[in-house]
């Protein structure tokens, strides 16, 4: 039960949001409440969100006179990863992901048609993802920033599948506005 432990299951929400790089709020998570610049992610396909950290590179010093090692230095971090998967292939879906852009000049051959926009660069993003409420455990929200996040049309046109909007992300390093390495992700139980 939830006195001797915590689960994390189910997804209720994920909302994404410009993460803030620069600035007086550098480094600091979003009110993700506000609205400003924030995407809903929906019809998200069962068990398509993974999450996971690879493992940090260490180095064994050996010395002459041991078998094993003396010690081991973590040369490098461990990346921490994001992957999900939606069917939400909306116009509003394509232009926050994608950038494409309504063509809406009549003496344009594309005109009335949704265009990329070859120099589009997504910004880094924040992420909240809110736990299902199970019974007898509490409901988490999780936020991670930065995080940098590629986003594509995969999968299968067809009559045995639908093509999906696939996001893959990696959770950078975080700054304040001083340039001090701050945290990059945080929780809290939301509910008990």
């Amino acid at each position: 039960m939830a006195d001797t432990a915590d689960i994390s299951h189910g997804i209720e929400s994920i909302t994404f949001q410009t993460a803030n790089t620069s600035g007086e709020t550098a480094g600091q998570f979003p009110d993700f409440a506000s609205g400003v610049t924030t995407r809903d992610f929906k019809l998200i396909q069962i068990d398509s969100v993974t999450e996971d950290k690879d493992d940090d590179t260490v180095e064994d010093i050996m010395v002459e006179d041991m078998d094993d090692p003396l010690l081991q230095l973590t040369t490098e971090k461990g990346r921490k990863t994001f992957n999900l998967v939606s069917y939400d292939l909306s116009p509003e879906s394509l232009k926050y992901w994608l950038g494409d852009k309504l063509n809406e000049t009549s003496e344009d051959p594309n005109n009335g048609y949704y265009v990329n926009n070859p120099s589009f660069e997504l910004p880094l993003q924040a992420i909240k993802i809110v736990d299902k409420k199970v019974a007898g455990y509490a409901q988490r929200q999780w936020e991670y920033m930065p995080v940098k996040v590629i986003a594509k049309v995969t999968g299968t046109r067809g009559k045995s599948g639908l093509l999906t909007l696939s996001l893959s992300g990696t959770l950078l390093g975080n700054k304040d506005k001083n340039g001090n390495v701050i945290g990059n992700y945080r929780h809290k139980v939301i509910s008990e």
